[in-house]
């Protein structure tokens, strides 16, 4: 899951923040974005949760998903 979400950090970097975050760190975070299994990818835009991916993926799926 790392170099994918590297990978999307470095390929997107125009257009979108990428972080990860730690759960058990930031148990906080996790809560507000209903986090429920780890690895999940939440994408948010304008503070509204717009698409989530939970579980493993491959770099291809991933950009299946996209929002337009």
């Amino acid at each position: 899951m790392d170099s994918l979400v590297a990978n999307i950090a470095r390929k997107e970097r125009r257009y979108l923040r990428v972080l990860q975050v730690d759960v058990d760190e930031h148990p906080d975070l996790a809560v507000r974005f209903r986090v429920r299994a780890v690895p999940t990818l939440v994408l948010v835009m304008r503070g509204r949760v717009v698409e989530r991916i939970e579980g493993r993926v491959s770099a291809t799926r991933s950009e299946e998903r996209r929002v337009g």
